[in-house]
């Protein structure tokens, strides 16, 4: 079966959005993207952008503290039957990592479904995450959804991105993070990463 649902997960500086923008670059695709505030906000914030305009005003009474778990369980499966018969083919969901519980109550309703309706959820997610987090991503398994885990450069491409006798004191330094050999690579005037990397500036 294709995963439907998938996870870009790594540490912050490591290139989650950037090689999930190349990727959608190389496909001709676009998405349309819920962003996860790090700042307290509404229940169901990242996908508010993604829900038809039908429904999208109707999301705090069921997830307040107080509303029992009936009708939560209710304007969930609506809110997902909404997604996958009316939203978006692509869904970007960024930041994850501070994502509401009813959010990502919503994102594992949605999953169940989205192989059936040709609907594609990607997120990326800050790894580790908070456990309330990172259980509830780990439970989407069961759903086909796939983790895309990073990691930070190795010594070679360090080096590919400033050169062989630096690399050693530069991955030291910046502990491979894409992001910070990047910089440190354009100080040398450097600034192009290999065609493989595709994590460090958008190409």
């Amino acid at each position: 079966m294709t995963a439907r649902t998938a996870a870009s997960m790594a540490s912050a500086g490591i290139g989650k959005t950037t090689l999930v923008d190349r990727a959608l670059r190389q496909a001709g695709a676009t998405a349309v993207r819920g962003y996860c505030p790090a700042e307290p906000a509404p229940p169901l914030w990242p996908w508010r952008a993604v829900l038809p305009g039908a429904v999208a005003p109707d999301l705090q009474a069921p997830f307040e503290p107080t509303a029992a778990a009936s009708a939560r369980f209710a304007a969930l499966a609506r809110l997902s039957d909404a997604v996958l018969a009316g939203g978006p083919p692509l869904i970007l969901l960024e930041d994850l990592h501070w994502a509401d519980v009813a959010s990502l109550d919503l994102l594992r309703h949605v999953a169940q479904g989205a192989a059936g309706a040709g609907v594609t959820v990607v997120g990326t997610v800050r790894s580790p995450s908070p456990d309330a987090v990172a259980l509830r991503l780990a439970d989407l398994a069961r759903y086909g959804a796939v983790r895309v885990p990073l990691s930070p450069f190795t010594l070679d491409e360090v080096a590919r991105l400033v050169d062989a006798a630096s690399a050693p004191a530069v991955l030291a330094r910046t502990g491979g993070l894409p992001l910070l050999v990047a910089a440190v690579g354009a100080g040398r005037g450097r600034a192009t990463c290999p065609p493989s990397c595709g994590r460090c500036w958008p190409r």
